[in-house]
């Protein structure tokens, strides 16, 4: 799924990737500058047409079924459940409903000290955008109906589109070159996570009520606390105690 600018949506098969293939194509007259695809729909940042929603089922004949045009130019987009981010340049950041394509709804609009906002990527929650002549700037959106201005950084130049990838930020300037941030690691008083991978938890708690599986190692320092039977499929050594006439540790080797 190609943003092709003046030419609009390109959809091609890339099955054969020696051998790429147009199949389906949907050009409105606006500028699309950026494309995300979610089962179904395809959200595109439509420059001065806002946020365009198509419905790409039959990939052959894509279709538009809904979009909203807060005003400005959409530059990129992200698109995290069930909210769309729109960098939406000197309008600056747009929160936009999207629960139902038909019909989304703007939620709220970050504008505060906007330069451009070019582009903007989503990773927990915080939205990092590529602001133009301003650098980067980090909201948390923990809240969609009001972003705050946690954090900011300008190393000059143009930036023009921001990447997460895992603890890092990569920033790209229109002149070229690209400034990378460390964004450190998880620091949170609480949490509640459905699932969870990482490579290194350090905590004073950790409560797991279904189950923990450890590839490598599991040491606890102190105490451990389990309600159930632990299971270790290797070697182990414990002083934990179980009910009389039940095992606390079994070791499968």
């Amino acid at each position: 799924y190609v943003a092709e600018d003046s030419a609009g949506i390109e959809i091609i098969d890339i099955s054969n990737p020696a051998n790429p293939v147009q199949v389906g194509q949907f050009d409105d007259g606006n500028n699309a500058q950026d494309i995300k695809v979610v089962g179904s729909y395809a959200y595109v940042a439509d420059s001065g047409g806002g946020l365009e929603i198509l419905d790409i089922s039959d990939p052959t004949n894509p279709y538009e079924v809904g979009g909203v045009d807060p005003g400005s130019s959409a530059r990129g987009l992200d698109i995290v459940g069930k909210h769309v981010y729109l960098a939406n340049n000197n309008n600056g950041l747009e929160i936009i409903d999207v629960s139902d394509p038909v019909s989304p709804t703007v939620v709220s609009t970050f504008d505060d000290g906007i330069d451009n906002v070019y582009d903007v990527q989503v990773a927990g929650d915080y939205a990092y955008i590529a602001d133009f002549a301003n650098g980067m700037k980090v909201l948390d959106i923990s809240s969609s109906t009001n972003p705050v201005l946690v954090g900011s950084d300008d190393p000059g130049g143009s930036a023009v589109h921001v990447e997460i990838k895992g603890t890092r930020a990569y920033l790209s300037a229109s002149g070229g070159g690209f400034d990378i941030y460390d964004l450190g690691g998880l620091i949170t008083p609480t949490a509640e996570i459905g699932n969870l991978l990482a490579n290194d938890i350090q905590t004073d708690y950790l409560r797991v009520t279904q189950s923990l599986m450890a590839d490598g190692g599991l040491n606890v320092g102190t105490n451990a606390m389990i309600g159930g039977t632990l299971t270790v499929v290797g070697n182990a050594s414990s002083s934990l105690q179980g009910n009389p006439g039940v095992p606390a540790l079994s070791v499968t080797s």
